[in-house]
């Protein structure tokens, strides 16, 4: 008996489609340590979202929340120096939201300006 060929799936699944803001990327995004809180504020809404700021770089980050965020959303994400001595307010506008196995979603945005070296420094 000859093996059945396997049948595509009717739908697309998110894990394995390349992702694409992922090929627009040109600078390297970088883990935060674990336990990097961060607060996102709507900045239409006034709604303020808490969460973890996964990875960061000079042009954007990557905030896992518990709800999605609608592309193009404006909001600031606040988050503090590892050294606890300043606290940064960035504003942005989200790119992406991607949902994860866990039910949280993975929320990357742009900031308005870039950070300098310094800051991601301090930011890592």
């Amino acid at each position: 008996m000859r093996p059945q060929q396997p049948v595509p799936l009717p739908v697309e699944l998110d894990i394995v489609q390349p992702r694409q803001w992922e090929q627009r990327r040109v600078e390297p995004r970088y883990h935060c340590g674990p336990a990097t809180l961060g607060s996102v504020i709507l900045a239409r809404q006034r709604e303020t979202h808490h969460g973890w700021v996964l990875n960061l770089s000079t042009h954007g980050a990557g905030v896992l929340l518990t709800q999605a965020l609608a592309v193009e959303t404006l909001l600031v994400l606040h988050v503090k120096s590892t050294d606890g001595q300043r606290r940064y307010e960035l504003p942005g506008r989200v790119i992406h939201s991607t949902t994860q196995f866990s039910g949280d979603w993975l929320i990357g945005c742009v900031f308005a300006d870039p950070l300098s070296a310094d800051d991601l420094e301090a930011l890592l």
